[in-house]
């Protein structure tokens, strides 16, 4: 994730949670397939894993299942951050896609707020070391005696892990890849072409390329830090008569200054008319391929 001088701390924190849990996602979901296979043992009966726990609950409802459990069961050995569960064979109910989506999102918001001061406002360019270690390193230095109690309690409820360490494995994972995607570099401008015009959103026809931040600005950006440096190149791909237009309704400077994203020259009127207008006109230029 790559700022803009526009992003305040709060926006670095609201984005950074996205990429968090993109990142829990694929693994809690793959965890979530492997436990609607039976494993004697490593599955509870109650009736709480049918819907995805709630903060101030999590805890209790795991709690009373085991005290109003009447199948013969097994206790777990307590570890230092997790009270002792009660399983027994019978398989939990599988987690439907709405209820996943619940169970991901509550785990994001317990987990997020763990992390570390430096993780959570991560962004390109990274800071360097030692501020910022290599991923793997970050994820082993995590500070797990304050992992929320209510992030183990709920996988072990659902049957998703086994026990602390595989919680804590789960945790590590994503963290690593959120750190991956936190920092990835802006892509390399030329390699995003679209198949249809960013603005009219016309197909079939050759695109050309528009420096969003037009090049005889660039040394005008960086002096007055309207900008960062990598931003420079950004481009949208634009058919030839959409491309003359943004050229027309501001000169370079505002372009630069104001108007260096697809989504802010599409909130003129007056390219949202011209737009309009054009998405319904035949591609004269030359066809592709």
């Amino acid at each position: 994730m790559y700022i803009t001088t526009e992003m305040t701390e709060a926006d670095i924190l609201a984005t950074n949670l996205s990429i968090f849990q993109e990142c829990l996602t694929p693994l809690i979901y793959h965890k979530s397939l492997q436990a609607l296979t039976p494993t004697s043992g490593n599955n509870t009966t109650s009736k709480s894993a049918s819907k995805p726990p709630k903060p101030a609950k999590s805890a209790k409802s795991i709690k009373h299942s085991k005290s109003t459990s009447t199948s013969t069961s097994t206790t777990k050995s307590p570890s230092p951050q997790t009270p002792p569960i009660t399983t027994t064979t019978t398989p939990n109910p599988p987690l439907s896609v709405s209820e996943l989506t619940d169970f991901i999102t509550y785990l994001t918001t317990e987990l997020f707020p763990f992390l570390p001061a430096h993780l959570k406002s991560l962004t390109y360019p990274p800071p360097p070391p030692p501020t910022l270690l290599p991923a793997s390193e970050e994820a082993d230095r995590l500070p797990l005696q304050t992992l929320p109690l209510s992030y183990t309690e709920s996988l072990v409820g659902y049957g998703l892990v086994n026990d602390d360490d595989d919680a804590q494995r789960i945790l590590k994972q994503a963290v690593e890849s959120y750190i991956g995607e936190a920092t990835r570099p802006p892509p390399v401008w030329s390699s995003t072409k679209k198949e249809g015009c960013e603005i009219c959103e016309r197909t079939g026809g050759n695109l050309t390329y528009h420096h969003l931040i037009p090049r005889s600005t660039h040394a005008k950006v960086l002096k007055r830090n309207w900008h960062p440096e990598h931003m420079l190149n950004s481009v949208a791909w634009l058919c030839r008569p959409c491309h003359s237009t943004v050229h027309k309704v501001a000169d370079n400077e505002t372009l630069a200054r104001e108007y260096y994203t697809v989504e802010k020259l599409l909130e003129r009127d007056d390219v949202q008319k011209w737009a309009a207008y054009i998405s319904k006109q035949r591609w004269h230029g030359p066809k592709l391929g």
